[in-house]
């Protein structure tokens, strides 16, 4: 795993210096880059970045004076075309077809919806079942937003639909999130937004019981902190991805090794956050593959919770740009 690992890093980087050069008057946050450059490494997808230029150039295209989709959407939902779909030009109209339905079923619209509606698109190829998915979708929505008011926002669209998309039948979904979410403050979790989420990707793990997996991110956070690695509520979400691992010491080895190399270089240091969920995306992805030799269910529970955080990142770092707020950096 550890050659693998150093191979998807050093293709990280090169994707990146690659789109940095291309796109240097076009895209003027790294993170943006960073995360496209992750996209394509997770997804096992070659970077041709004249194809990747000619997405951007017609979603810019087709998208209108009046869309909300800013540069850093526009960038990031093409690499999600071109990752996920053989003819991305013509998923692009799908794309605003589902984002529209979603808007009509109440979904506000913004960066969230624009990536909630990649997800219908990537989870439901048929036209009734996105239906159905968008509906579920609001379902779940709702049952969070009455169970935590003031926690619930739009940047948990993505989830829902995720959620939504699931096995579980909604009130015992709901039930184990909410059972999840205590549990886990009992245990010294602190109630954010970000425990939210960890509970959130907790659940999508359908197939254990909640004690079990709070054991699991109680031993993430033993496990990083051996590593002199400090968790704070902002790497909760992370908690959620690495907790469904059953060889936690191994993958936190990996992640701080990545994690502290990417610090340590010119073109990443300022972004020590984003660092680390880099590492976590490489790492994770790895040991996803790794273990679908062994067990399909837990590679597919990880590609899930891998494809949920990076919804949230995506949406998150939108909608931060949008509004001129934060730069990603600071402390690890």
């Amino acid at each position: 795993m550890e050659n693998k690992l150093m191979d998807k890093l050093e293709t990280y980087e090169k994707y990146y210096s690659t789109l940095k050069q291309e796109l240097k008057w076009q895209v003027v946050d790294a993170r943006v880059l960073m995360l496209i450059s992750s996209m394509y490494v997770v997804r096992k997808k070659e970077l041709d970045v004249e194809r990747f230029k000619e997405i951007a150039e017609y979603v810019k295209k087709k998208k209108g004076v009046f869309s909300a989709l800013n540069s850093a959407q526009v960038y990031v939902g093409a690499a999600t075309l071109d990752i996920r779909f053989d003819n991305p030009e013509e998923k692009y109209h799908e794309w605003m077809e589902v984002y529209d339905q979603l808007v009509d079923s109440s979904f506000q619209r913004g960066s969230f919806t624009y990536i909630s509606a990649l997800l219908v698109l990537d989870l439901k190829k048929e036209a009734d079942s996105r239906d159905d998915l968008i509906k579920g979708a609001k379902r779940v929505f709702d049952l969070m937003k009455k169970d935590h008011m003031f926690l619930t926002s739009s940047s948990d669209y993505p989830i829902a639909v995720l959620l939504a998309a699931s096995s579980l039948e909604e009130a015992p979904l709901m039930a184990k999130i909410e059972e999840l979410y205590g549990n886990l403050n009992d245990k010294g979790f602190k109630k954010s937004n970000e425990l939210q989420m960890l509970s959130h990707i907790l659940a999508l793990r359908d197939n254990e019981d909640t004690d079990i997996l709070v054991k699991h991110a109680m031993d993430v956070v033993v496990t990083l902190e051996a590593q002199e690695k400090k968790v704070r509520p902002i790497h909760y979400p992370e908690v959620g991805i690495m907790a469904l691992a059953e060889e936690k010491e191994m993958l936190a080895d990996f992640i701080v090794r990545i994690e502290n190399a990417l610090n340590e270089a010119k073109e990443f240091k300022w972004h020590k956050k984003m660092n680390f969920t880099i590492a976590v995306q490489l790492s994770v992805s790895e040991y996803a593959e790794e273990a679908s030799i062994m067990e399909t269910a837990v590679q597919t529970s990880l590609e899930s919770i891998l494809q949920a955080q990076q919804a949230a990142m995506t949406g998150a770092m939108a909608g931060a740009i949008a509004s001129g707020s934060g730069s990603g950096s600071g402390g690890n």
